[in-house]
């Protein structure tokens, strides 16, 4: 034993689960609600999150999604607490399976199971790129993480990529 120990300190808010399959598309802005809608058509049994940078462009996901017939729902800051919580036992009870959210709720989703969670543009923060993922892959389970990107946010993804440690692997 050292007369002088050394402290390890580790900043946690950049560790990424490794039980996360992380993945990515090249996809345009108005492809991206049936990019998600045809992934999620084979598999009806999965629940998961779609994580959006504004509130409007969640509720207009959640809108587009809701009509290629998918059972979705949308947290966002404008809910009043009660409506929060309303949507949030309807996706715990599984009448939901897909839930819309922004990154200003998304510490606050703890739901086993969920096997998906997909980004709709890349985040601007690491750290939100790490919270949004950690919502799958939990209690040893694994899960996937898919970031949607349009051509020119290629850089934005090997960035996020690099400074992670995370591999992505491209989806066509």
């Amino acid at each position: 034993m050292s007369a002088k120990p050394h402290r390890l300190t580790i900043d946690g808010a950049h560790v990424v689960n490794r039980d996360i399959d992380h993945r990515f598309a090249v996809c345009p802005r108005d492809e991206k609600a049936a990019f998600i809608a045809d992934y999620l058509g084979s598999r009806d049994d999965e629940r998961g999150l779609v994580f959006c940078r504004t509130k409007a462009g969640a509720i207009t996901l959640g809108k587009v999604l809701a009509k290629h017939g998918l059972a979705v729902d949308v947290l966002q800051g404008d809910l009043t607490q009660p409506e929060r919580d309303k949507v949030m036992r309807a996706f715990k009870k599984g009448r939901v399976r897909v839930l819309v959210a922004t990154d200003v709720v998304a510490r606050g989703i703890d739901v086993d199971g969920l096997a998906f969670v997909f980004h709709h543009q890349p985040p601007d923060q690491l750290e939100y790129y790490t919270h949004r993922s950690g919502r799958t892959a939990r209690a040893g389970k694994k899960g996937v993480s898919i970031t949607l990107i349009e051509p020119r946010e290629r850089a934005k993804l090997e960035r996020i990529g690099r400074e992670l440690g995370v591999h992505f692997h491209e989806m066509r």
